[in-house]
């Protein structure tokens, strides 16, 4: 887990050096530290076994998953800011989803099994990249056209 090596590794290793160095604050943070990481792993095992009926899988740039919803009704709430480029297809039809609490995505379920394939496409991805052509070439041509005039005063 990410927040051992981030965070409880250095507090560990602070309360060690302080208990070496015979500072009785030490003992404090090597306990606190201990506390936390016994915490967050326990918090994170019981997001683990929430998440197990959802799988998924990314193919392509294409992410699929399965989600079971027992009832008629629900929405699968995302973490995924709400974006036009988002492709959605719900049981292979395409839906748009929700906005919910003014940034992010939700999604109407079907009761039982749901397939849902998320594809993202840069919203005028093809004329940034036109427009940054078209500013190289000026750049470039820029640079060649003062270049060779400087050269042709000397």
């Amino acid at each position: 887990m990410w927040l051992d090596g981030v965070y409880l590794l250095p507090l560990s290793l602070l309360g060690v050096y302080l208990i070496t160095h015979q500072h009785s604050c030490g003992f404090y943070l090597l306990a606190v530290t201990i506390g936390l990481g016994l915490i967050f792993n326990w918090y994170v095992g019981t997001i683990k076994q929430q998440s197990d009926h959802v799988k998924a899988k990314v193919v392509n740039g294409k992410d699929s998953f399965e989600v079971e919803n027992v009832h008629a009704n629900n929405y699968l709430q995302t973490t995924i800011p709400y974006e036009s480029g988002w492709q959605i297809r719900l049981n292979g039809k395409e839906v748009t989803p929700k906005l919910l609490d003014d940034t992010l995505m939700a999604l109407s379920l079907e009761k039982g099994r749901n397939t849902i394939t998320m594809e993202y496409h840069v919203v005028h991805l093809k004329l940034g990249a036109l427009l940054t052509l078209i500013g190289v070439i000026l750049l470039i041509s820029t640079w060649y056209l003062t270049r060779k005039g400087s050269q042709g005063r000397k």
